[in-house]
């Protein structure tokens, strides 16, 4: 009888940003949390502090709002952030710091982001679900913390649950700054929380 190691992943979005909160696209772009942010993610940190002390390994986006989220979550759990360039959000090309409003103009008409230098679903799926595949290989049956950002959430369940990547924005897009979705991965895929932000209630 084949017996299966729990892994559980939790994989956090990043406090609001500064080009969160000026309602601006980043894609690949740097912006830092802004001081909003940097108190959601403080109060994430606590939170976890008190709740999730059993994590093994914290890993983030190199992008500063998800590596500056991290860093707070490690000096509460004790944990060193190891950065993967695989957890960074879509690359949006040109589209890189419109505001909200031009960039959903511009997404009506475009069948995929690399139409302007961005990537396309396909690769952006390929790239997210092949690191986290990957962290999850390496740390069987151990508990991992991800931060990264609301695409890379998104597109990783609409390929583990949906196996249609093209779902992930509509069906779990809707997710807010420092909201956790929890995982387990044993003999089947498990969603235990989606968006959850008990620490902000």
């Amino acid at each position: 009888m084949t017996s299966f190691k729990t892994t559980r992943l939790l994989l956090v979005r990043h406090g609001q940003s500064i080009a969160n909160a000026e309602r601006r696209v980043q894609g690949w772009a740097n912006d830092p949390l802004s001081e909003l942010g940097q108190q959601q993610a403080q109060r994430l940190a606590e939170w976890m502090q008190q709740h999730y002390t059993h994590a093994d390994v914290l890993y983030a986006s190199p992008l500063r709002r998800a590596y500056q989220t991290a860093e707070l979550v490690g000096m509460a759990l004790g944990l060193s952030v190891q950065t993967r360039d695989g957890l960074k959000e879509v690359h949006v090309g040109d589209l890189e710091d419109s505001d909200d409003h031009q960039f959903n103009q511009a997404m009506a008409t475009l069948t995929d982001l690399d139409v302007v230098g961005g990537e396309s679903l396909p690769t952006f799926t390929e790239r997210v679900v092949g690191t986290l595949h990957g962290l999850l290989a390496v740390n069987d049956g151990r508990t991992i913390v991800v931060a990264a950002h609301l695409g890379v959430i998104a597109v990783a369940l609409a390929y583990w649950f949906d196996r249609d990547a093209s779902l992930a924005w509509q069906k779990y897009g809707r997710i807010r700054n420092t909201s956790m979705t929890e995982l387990l991965f044993h003999d089947r895929v498990e969603l235990l929380r989606h968006g959850d932000m008990p620490h902000l209630e």
